[in-house]
């Protein structure tokens, strides 16, 4: 398993992800520290709110997030010997839902 950790297509975009988890929830717990305890998480078409909640569930949902990333690492690992485009994409895919994690939390940000 040692080329599995030393091929730059494997950790450089888990590496990505890493660091694009860590901005999101450092943008979460600074813009969401002095927000009172519900939020605004939906708004529809017209401008008026949808679904509110409180500030964990926020959290909760970029915490499945991250599941799903060790999720991904775990499986890419477990097939890089027998299928290494799965490890491949699995990893590419990781920096998506990074990305989308990031999205998530900085458009809440921005409702409230």
């Amino acid at each position: 398993m040692k080329s599995f950790y030393r091929n730059p297509h494997i950790y450089a975009p888990f590496l990505i992800a890493c660091i694009l988890f860590a901005i999101a929830f450092f943008v979460g717990f600074t813009e969401f520290s002095e927000v009172s305890d519900r939020l605004i998480l939906h708004e529809d078409t017209q401008g008026q709110i949808d679904l509110t909640g409180p500030r964990k569930e926020v959290f909760f949902e970029a915490g499945a997030a991250w599941v799903f990333f060790l999720l991904n690492m775990f499986l890419a690992r477990a097939s890089y010997a027998r299928e290494r485009l799965l490890s491949y994409m699995l990893s590419y895919v990781n920096v998506w839902i990074g990305v989308l994690a990031l999205i998530y939390i900085s458009s809440i940000a921005n409702l409230n």
